[in-house]
């Protein structure tokens, strides 16, 4: 049995945003221009029609796996977790005091540590899974030293 991909509502909504995008959107733009290129005769040496038939396996592709990725999910608010999952945690860096805070999320799909979103994968989102306010924590990376945090927030929003 596969395991579900814990993944907030935004991204939730993103997806099927970008899902409708694509279906409604760039596939009927690609069959058109397909249509119009494949008029134009010779196939072989139109630059048009080979550029549209990489398109259109790119937006099949991006489908697929949209659609995987939905039905092979959870949306983090729909489930009550005991753990920090789907909070926003603060944190303040030991060695140099920089402050941090980022949403704690539970797939990898979704993470981007550079708009505050961070996984349970990753070191520090499993370093701050059960944390509680107050808590000294030695994150291990898998590469490179050892680095120590103190959760200072743990909130929803």
């Amino acid at each position: 049995m596969i395991e579900k991909q814990k993944i907030t509502r935004d991204y939730y909504n993103e997806l099927n945003a970008e899902l409708r995008d694509l279906e409604d959107v760039q596939r009927p733009d690609n069959e058109q221009k397909l249509a119009a290129a494949r008029a134009q005769g010779d196939l072989s040496e139109n630059a048009e029609f080979n550029e549209e038939r990489d398109r259109q396996g790119r937006i099949n592709g991006r489908i697929l796996e949209i659609k995987a990725i939905l039905e092979n999910m959870v949306i983090i608010d729909d489930e009550v977790f005991s753990n920090n999952l789907g909070k926003y945690v603060t944190i303040i860096y030991e060695e140099d005091g920089f402050v941090y805070e980022f949403q704690l999320i539970g797939a990898s799909i979704e993470s981007d540590p550079f708009v505050g979103k961070v996984s349970i994968e990753s070191p520090l989102g499993r370093a701050v899974l059960e944390a509680n306010v107050g808590d000294h924590i030695v994150v291990k990376p898998e590469k490179g030293n050892d680095f120590s945090i103190v959760v200072t927030k743990i909130e929803t929003k």
